[in-house]
């Protein structure tokens, strides 16, 4: 057991030293995490050297942190140094990669001599060498605070740059290494479609990596069914693959490093076939664990586990952040931790459950701060699914290694087509049925560390003698703080405008009631959905599941839009539209009928010490467009008063000045029109500060001559597309606004 336990200190430890000079975790966590394992590994006598003496222990830990850092330190000034900003590229590069339909992976001959994301009409196919005329755009980066960054995520992957261009001319064909495994794989992928169908697409995805083959139901509802993770090749499926190359290559000596050479070649060219993280894993676990065993260091498979991540992390520190990457590590430490346990259940029924329960215990953490949810199913479903799937890779691995004898391999193709069918089928009628899902807020780095190492050293008898209670104490005292420390000031009000991009989206939570009033979502069309690129999520991070009163201002696709995602997923109580505007509802009114209703001036919702008031439309019959019946509505709490104005005109602004009101927080009309707009309207409405929800658009929202009219008025404004979600807090005699306060 100390041998996987002073394995997983020396990985922990050069871990950490990544995490540190990458920067995506603060200091204090990380300098806690060091302080914690160097305690951990003194009281628990590990990591002894010689003579059961801890002289050294201290300095192998600081030197793997050392080698650790000073490798992310590399990659991070790597990357640094390529240009951060758009540019324009004239010149050649070489196609690498097909990401999916319209989009690949290029790599320019030219400075800056980077990858890049292109998106073209144009088929391209790798290692074919083209000259294009583009601009060189750099990743958006999240929309919101804490949520998905497509900067981020390709950062990861040594992706610096995307462009989309139409200037692209072809030069020549590089025979490369990149073509002929993807000439290898067409052949491949062809030669199976003619008996398998559009079948062809569960290879695709589960054997070759590439997960879009599945359509978007097939994905969530292996999601639901908690078998997601078995797109990611494991180590016992990479070792049936071994057994079936052992089959092939009867012709090799029988015992030997030759034999595990020759079988490894094969296995290399499926690991650069689908460049999967979790596949490099399992290939490169066995080719160590066969070497150990060449040489009677059979019991070494944590030590192996930790040689196969240091040099994939040495190749590319950016892989310690694809979730694949952490799924297939702490799912095979899990199980490699507790194998003697599973070894001793004899029962077959029971070990699948247990290794099932451990799968799901072990990926749980990273399951939750990813998508905020986890399927309970998946402890019955992993380990039945799992041979089920091995079974297909297996076959489909005889195939891929034989392409030109498929032909006469028909009776395996008629099998695997077997099989296939079974899977289409059950994923299909899994999709109609409603699965247990637990979902909760993200842990956070330092609950998800701890978590990890209590289970690290869960078998370790010093232990459980010395914080046997402690850690669980620990654990469960940061998950109660992590999930309702919103709720212990409970009172003040929380109003967050979420930037849905050129759209409207606002979270009202009253944490002395425990009400959540939600805003319109931001819009939906052919291109996205910001309900649920942005708005699910979010909620889902602040661990929202339920919305009292779910309010569409009126029914322009940038503000209702998003909406539709969110009563797909979310429980509603109710749905406030405006009145006289049925005929753009017909369709909420037929799904949602009880639930729907109609309002106007005069209507007020009452909660605790919050009060709303509803100031627009007016109760009249006119035939007016939507933006004139947009519900616009004041949110009063004690001496705090903010006015939420949708897209309405510049007349309703005007309606509030007669009437003598007056507003600390403006949420400016129609993202900063000019046409909702007129001097000094925001001082006579005596208004501290102004939001403007808006994204890139071009009709020059918000206006420039609004933002120099409150530059020379001295009033404070806030942009979503400049400073992403803006959070504010309403307090008896303060008003908090992304932690800039107002005093009453």
């Amino acid at each position: 057991m100390e041998e996987k336990e002073n394995s997983l200190i020396l990985m922990l430890s050069f871990i950490a030293g990544i995490i540190s000079s990458m920067k995506n975790v603060g200091k204090v966590n990380i300098i806690l995490l060091m302080i914690l394992i160097i305690i951990l590994t003194k009281k628990c006598e590990l990591l002894k050297i010689t003579n059961k003496k801890f002289a050294f222990t201290g300095l192998l830990i600081l030197t793997m942190f050392l080698f650790g850092w000073i490798r992310g330190y590399i990659f991070e000034v790597n990357y640094n140094n390529t240009i951060k900003a758009d540019l324009y590229y004239e010149n050649r590069a070489v196609v690498k990669k097909i990401m999916k339909k319209d989009l690949y992976t290029i790599k320019l001959n030219e400075s800056p001599n980077c990858l890049v994301v292109l998106r073209s009409k144009q088929k391209l196919i790798p290692g074919m060498q083209i000259s294009l005329t583009c601009l060189l755009e750099v990743p958006k980066d999240s929309l919101n605070r804490g949520g998905f960054s497509y900067k981020e995520y390709l950062k990861y992957r040594n992706i610096e740059f995307i462009t989309n261009s139409e200037e692209i001319r072809y030069l020549k064909q590089i025979k490369n290494i990149d073509y002929y495994l993807y000439k290898y794989q067409i052949k491949y992928l062809n030669q199976l479609r003619k008996y398998l169908g559009n079948r062809i697409r569960f290879i695709d995805s589960i054997f070759l990596g590439n997960s879009k083959s599945m359509n978007e139901n097939e994905i969530n509802t292996w999601r639901n069914m908690g078998i997601l993770h078995l797109q990611a090749v494991s180590g016992s499926q990479i070792g049936a693959t071994l057994d079936i190359l052992m089959f092939i290559f009867i012709l090799t000596p029988k015992k030997g490093l030759t034999k595990y050479v020759l079988f490894t070649i094969p296995l290399l060219t499926y690991g650069l076939m689908t460049n999967s993280p979790s596949v490099w894993r399992a290939i490169l676990y066995i080719i160590v664990i066969k070497i150990l065993q060449i040489n009677n260091r059979n019991k070494l498979d944590m030590l192996a586990l930790m040689f196969t991540m240091i040099i994939l992390l040495v190749i590319n520190p950016g892989m310690l952040y694809q979730i694949s990457f952490q799924l297939s590590y702490v799912i095979t430490i899990g199980l490699l931790l507790f194998k003697d346990n599973i070894l001793r259940i004899n029962n077959k029924f029971h070990k699948i459950i247990y290794v099932g329960f451990l799968s799901i215990i072990f990926a749980w953490p990273l399951l939750i701060q990813y998508f905020q949810e986890v399927s309970l199913f998946g402890i019955i479903f992993t380990p039945l699914f799992a041979p089920f799937i091995q079974l297909i890779i297996f076959i489909s691995c005889i195939l891929m290694f034989l392409p030109f004898a498929i032909v006469f391999l028909k009776p395996l193709v008629f099998f695997l087509n077997i099989l296939l069918i079974i899977l289409e089928g059950i994923t299909t009628f899994s999709s109609k049925i409603d699965f247990l899902i637990v979902r909760g807020k993200p842990w956070g780095f330092l609950i998800i560390s701890i978590f990890y190492i209590y289970l690290v050293f869960w078998n370790n008898k010093k232990f459980k003698l010395k914080y046997k209670h402690l850690f669980p104490l620990i654990f469960a005292s940061l998950i109660i703080w992590n999930n309702f420390s919103n709720f212990i000031d409970n009172e003040n009000i929380c109003v967050t405008f979420i930037n849905v991009g050129q759209g409207d989206c606002i979270l009202i939570e009253c944490k002395d009631t425990r009400k959540v009033i939600l805003i319109d979502g931001g819009a939906k069309n052919n291109f996205i959905d910001m309900g649920e690129k942005e708005l699910l999520p979010y909620l889902k991070r602040k661990g929202i599941n339920k919305i009292d009163y779910l309010i569409s201002t009126h029914s322009d696709n940038d503000h209702r839009g998003g909406l539709e995602s969110v009563l797909k997923y979310c429980e509603v109580s109710e749905i406030l539209i405006p009145y006289n505007n049925n005929d753009e509802y017909l369709d909420w009114i037929s799904k949602y009928n009880g639930k729907v209703k109609e309002i106007n001036q005069g209507y007020k919702i009452i909660l605790g010490d919050t009060i709303i008031d509803i100031l627009n439309p007016l109760k009249i019959k006119k035939d007016l467009d939507s933006n004139s019946k947009s519900i616009v509505l004041s949110l009063n709490y004690y001496n705090s008063n903010i006015l939420l104005t949708a897209d309405c005109d510049l007349d309703v602004l005007e309606r509030l000045i007669i009437d003598d009101y007056s507003f600390d927080i403006v949420k400016a009309p129609h993202h900063g029109s000019k046409y909702s707009y007129k001097k000094n309207i925001y001082s006579q409405l005596k208004v501290k500060s102004v939001i403007f929800s808006v994204g890139k658009n071009l009709y020059g929202h918000p206006s420039k001559e609004i933002i120099n009219d409150l530059n020379i008025a001295n009033i404070d404004y806030y942009r979503t597309d400049y400073d992403k979600d803006i959070v504010i807090k309403l307090k008896r005699n303060e008003i908090d606004i992304n932690d800039k306060k107002y005093l009453e």
